[in-house]
């Protein structure tokens, strides 16, 4: 079993969990979540009512915790996130003026897609278990398969892709867990958007940094956003994207742990 550094526990409690449930009545602007990809290939979540950053290579929308937003197509989606402009029929009057013109690029979006990249994943109604998904079945099979806590992957890939199995980032990461082409050739996955795969290649990858790592959680997380070569050459985190992205998947996977 990984052996988790005991001082993670009270430094990531203190970092609440990015999704605004918000699942009926208009939109407001603090509820919309997009992910910013800049041209060096790293990914940062950024809050829609915060205006558009200007530093990306393309927007993608993250997660809103309403379902009215969700069922948009893909690309309306990017759109929003790109142009600050949530939908007219979805607005509320406080987000009327949220509009902030930024460099225009070009708005991209899988096309490939699935029923189950629509399904509206359970968010648990309190702390102490993970969410029901389509995917909890491979994911038990990856963590008894790897010896990597449920929780840990299901926060990975809520951070990773908010279950989505057919999201791309600018870089070129598939899937759950946006696992990169040559990361998933060395993990054995044939294909990274069939969710089965993604996950079990993703965890044996999260099993070989933690083996690498003697069981370090953060430097662990940490290599699986950043490289392992970044994090060997620092020592630690490399990034403050880094830092954002290990702080938002611990503070997942500890809001998933039964209750002491």
């Amino acid at each position: 079993m990984v052996r988790w550094c005991g001082v993670v526990c009270g430094w990531a409690l203190m970092f609440a969990c990015i999704a605004v449930p918000n699942s009926a009545g208009a939109v407001p602007p603090s509820s919309v979540f997009c992910r910013c990809m800049g041209p060096d290939g790293v990914t940062e979540v950024y809050n829609l009512s915060a205006g558009v950053p200007q530093a990306c290579s393309k927007h993608r929308f993250y997660t809103s915790g309403n379902a009215k937003v969700e069922s948009l197509s893909v690309n309306a989606l990017n759109a929003m996130c790109k142009t600050g402009k949530i939908p007219r029929k979805l607005r509320s009057k406080s987000s009327k003026n949220l509009s902030k013109k930024g460099k225009k690029v070009s708005s991209s979006g899988s096309k490939r897609t699935r029923d189950t990249a629509r399904k509206k994943v359970g968010v648990p109604a309190a702390t102490g278990s993970p969410p029901d998904t389509p995917f909890n079945a491979a994911i038990v099979d990856a963590s008894k398969t790897h010896d990597i806590p449920v929780e840990l992957i299901h926060a990975v890939i809520r951070v990773e892709s908010n279950y989505n199995p057919d999201a791309v980032s600018s870089a070129g990461a598939q899937g759950l867990m946006q696992l990169m082409p040559g990361t998933a050739k060395d993990m054995k996955v044939a294909d990274s958007f069939d969710p089965k795969q993604n996950i079990m290649g993703g965890t044996k990858y999260l099993r070989r940094l933690a083996d690498h790592y003697d069981g370090d959680i953060v430097k662990t997380l940490a290599a699986y956003h950043a490289g392992f070569r970044a994090v060997d050459k620092t020592g630690g985190i490399p990034y403050e994207q880094t830092e954002r992205y290990v702080k938002k998947v611990l503070s997942h996977f500890y809001k998933m742990q039964p209750a002491p």
